[in-house]
């Protein structure tokens, strides 16, 4: 489960599965489409980038 709780000073925090995740930062809170969407900045370099196994890569076809 992902949570946005926000703390007694005012200030956002991510939660994933009740874990805080530190370093993110909640940009805001706005509606888009008619719902309510939250904006959360992370630091690249508190992030690692992959694949899930089951991704079936895109190939374009040959002109």
């Amino acid at each position: 489960m992902i949570e946005v709780k926000r703390d007694h000073t005012g200030h956002m925090h991510l939660f994933v599965n009740g874990v805080p995740i530190n370093g993110a930062q909640v940009g805001g809170v706005q509606a888009v489409n008619g719902e309510m969407q939250v904006a959360v900045f992370i630091p690249t370099k508190r992030v690692t980038f992959g694949e899930v196994d089951n991704v079936v890569p895109m190939v374009k076809p040959a002109a």
